[in-house]
């Protein structure tokens, strides 16, 4: 995808410097200029763009596994007090008498 001048249209754009009167600009825009009517004007920044769905998607994968984690032993009809049944008694237990 390809910056365009919103002046002119123009694919003709390049990466622009950040002058002094530009601190007031948030950090995830980017400044441009048009080659041919020397427009200067903003735009997402593509980097911070593919870091924010990299964020995304590893908080989403996370919460998936996460979630498995939980809820897996349920899915499997399994709960601590059944596992503790299904495994008998503890060796070093006493039995019961």
């Amino acid at each position: 995808m390809q910056r365009r001048c919103p002046n002119c249209k123009s694919v003709n754009v390049r990466r622009s410097s950040r002058g002094s009167q530009d601190a007031a600009q948030p950090f995830y825009r980017s400044p441009y200029r048009c080659r041919d009517c020397h427009t200067k004007f903003w735009a997402f920044s593509r980097k911070l763009s593919r870091r924010i769905a990299l964020t995304v998607a590893l908080v989403v994968v996370s919460l998936l596994v996460i979630t498995l984690i939980v809820m897996l032993p349920e899915i499997g009809g399994l709960t601590p007090d059944s596992a503790a049944e299904v495994e008998g008694p503890q060796p070093n237990s006493a039995p019961d008498r």
